[in-house]
């Protein structure tokens, strides 16, 4: 199996050139391993275009932290910090 960093290095490169749908599988699984992995989560808004993929995100990241990332207050501040990344990025759309 690819190591996390090998597996983000191509997830960007198909960013780079606009395999939106393959890079999106391939950060599916990173953050299946590592729910937290926050260059992962930054890939990801790399593929919002529009306020309706955010949303979309925004309601990724709520599924993934109460599935798969335990309870505990650091854990709830990174989700918040995400989530504002996510409402700052979007001001940009």
């Amino acid at each position: 199996m690819a190591k996390l960093w090998e597996l983000l290095d191509r997830a960007n490169q198909l960013i780079g050139l606009r395999r939106d749908s393959e890079a999106q599988l391939i950060l599916d699984e990173v953050l299946r391993l590592d729910p937290q992995n926050m260059d992962a989560w930054e890939a990801y808004m790399r593929l919002c275009r529009t306020q309706g993929d955010f949303e979309g995100l925004k309601n990724y990241i709520h599924l993934i932290w109460e599935t798969r990332v335990r309870d505990g207050d650091y854990l709830q501040a990174m989700q918040r910090f995400l989530l504002q990344r996510v409402e700052e990025r979007m001001q940009g759309v």
